[in-house]
């Protein structure tokens, strides 16, 4: 079982739960699978798509789904990826994709195919975003964890969608991050990246002095304020992104410094040959 999804499969090539996100990843690091939980368009939009991509109609227990397999290639290396996409109920779908090199799929492919037989999902299982993440519970006055997706954590103004329809609300998303972060003028560069903005025009700082670890806030006019933090280091780290009006922005940004400080990982490494 993906902790906090409703979803259990059989792994390939002896995948074990990563160490962040909602992931099975092998010992090698090469076959990795992840599990989404969201609102059907959101995921109908992650879908792969491409040249040569290769899908049927599927079924997944009493739900509709489509299966599918595209190969694509990512700077040097060609990959392979396999993916079942299911539709639940109330609005909730399921999207399971299992990557790995092109090179590895002759000898794995059975396996994959396996796997992907396998899956089951309860739709009706509560969501748990945090354990679906990896870490330990946040705690934000003023924000709670909405409950509408598995595979990032959003705090949101209770009773609120992640994110709010009304950009002036505030909100904090925590993500698994999708890079390796050595040094301090390299997080600055991402979430300059992340914030869409000129470094510049922003106000940042290192985290408790942590090489690799920064915070950034950055106001595109004078409704709103912006922040991006990137925390940890692999094979735990995570992205923050947050938003808040400009009333009470201050101390909005201070809660969510406070996220990035204190934020804990809740699960080891996983095991490497």
């Amino acid at each position: 079982m993906i902790p906090g999804t409703g979803v259990s499969l059989e792994p390939v090539a002896g995948s074990v739960l990563a160490p962040t996100g909602a992931a099975l990843v092998s010992a090698d690091g090469r076959v990795v699978t992840t599990v989404a939980i969201g609102p059907t368009p959101t995921l109908r939009e992650a879908v792969p798509r491409g040249d040569g991509a290769w899908e049927r109609a599927d079924r997944l227990g009493e739900w509709p789904a489509r299966r599918g397999r595209l190969r694509e290639r990512r700077r040097h290396t060609e990959l392979e990826r396999n993916w079942l996409f299911a539709h639940g109920p109330g609005g909730r779908s399921m999207l399971l994709s299992i990557v790995l090199p092109a090179d590895l799929a002759l000898d794995l492919g059975a396996a994959v195919r396996a796997s992907l037989n396998s899956v089951r999902w309860d739709a009706g299982a509560p969501l748990d975003p945090v354990a679906a993440l990896g870490i330990e519970p946040v705690r934000v006055e003023g924000l709670e964890v909405a409950q509408e997706a598995a595979g990032a954590v959003g705090l949101v103004p209770p009773g609120e969608q992640f994110p709010p329809h009304d950009p002036r609300r505030p909100y904090l998303a925590i993500i698994p991050s999708p890079v390796r972060i050595v040094t301090t003028d390299d997080c600055l560069r991402v979430a300059s990246a992340l914030l869409d903005a000129d470094p510049r025009a922003t106000s940042s700082a290192a985290l408790e002095g942590r090489s690799g670890e920064c915070e950034m806030t950055h106001r595109p006019d004078g409704a709103s304020v912006r922040y991006a933090a990137l925390v940890g280091r692999q094979p735990q780290a995570f992205v923050l992104l947050g938003e808040s009006g400009s009333q009470d922005a201050e101390s909005w940004l201070a809660r969510f410094g406070s996220v990035a400080r204190t934020l804990r990982a809740a699960r080891s490494a996983a095991p490497s040959r």
